[in-house]
């Protein structure tokens, strides 16, 4: 499960129509659950990781390849999950 998918079903839920699946930032801005620090780290977060891995940010795929994986690359990760619940809600 992924939270850009929990964010499609949110938006299908109340009824709206979905034409593209939001990134990760947009998704935890758009939770009004989030406290003020809470969606600041997200965005510095989101920040980070693109900066390892998307080319246009001067990142690179083969990041994922390395082993052990990067520190950022893995709270990265689990930041993807860690606010599941409160978007759905």
């Amino acid at each position: 499960l992924d939270i850009q998918i929990v964010e499609v079903a949110r938006r299908r839920s109340r009824g709206q129509t979905v034409h593209k699946v939001l990134g990760l930032s947009q998704c935890l801005s758009s939770c009004k659950k989030l406290s003020g620090k809470q969606q600041a780290f997200a965005k510095k977060l989101d920040k980070l990781g693109k900066s390892l891995y998307e080319p246009n940010h001067g990142g690179t795929y083969a990041i994922f390849k390395e082993r052990p994986l990067n520190i950022v690359i893995l709270i990265y990760a689990a930041h993807d999950v860690r606010y599941l619940f409160e978007l759905y809600q």
